[in-house]
């Protein structure tokens, strides 16, 4: 627990989590790049920040799975099999963060899934920058 209490109990500041979207038809994705910006000092948090997608036939978004953020940018592509209504970051508000996510005409970028985390959510290939 010391590096929950050190993140967010012993230094001052808190993250503001952007990002931006995109739906690729050719490859049936939503891709995702989020970035983070720390007021106050200790540098870049460690945030896992869930991606909600709401799709034509749904009521409200669903949880598709989870960016690390542990720098200040990544990327995740999301498998969908229409265009989404909406996409969100942290749709059940458990982050302590400003969140703002905004889609976009062009293609964000494949994500490089080389440089993945180890244990990815099973939906989503995720690259930290």
């Amino acid at each position: 627990l010391k590096p929950f209490f050190d993140q967010w109990l012993r230094r001052g500041g808190w993250p503001k989590v952007t990002g931006r979207w995109s739906w690729n038809a050719a490859r049936g994705t939503v891709d995702v790049e989020v970035r983070q910006e720390v007021s106050g000092s200790g540098g870049f948090m460690d945030l896992p920040v869930e991606v909600g997608i709401r799709l034509p036939d749904q009521v409200s978004p669903e949880v598709r799975g989870v960016v690390h953020l542990q720098g200040e940018r990544a990327t995740a592509s999301f498998p969908v099999a229409n265009r989404p209504l909406a996409v969100t970051l942290d749709p059940n508000e458990w982050l302590i963060a400003d969140t703002h996510l905004e889609e976009v005409g062009g293609a964000i970028g494949r994500p490089n899934t080389e440089s993945a985390p180890s244990n990815p959510p099973p939906s989503a290939h995720i690259s930290e920058h």
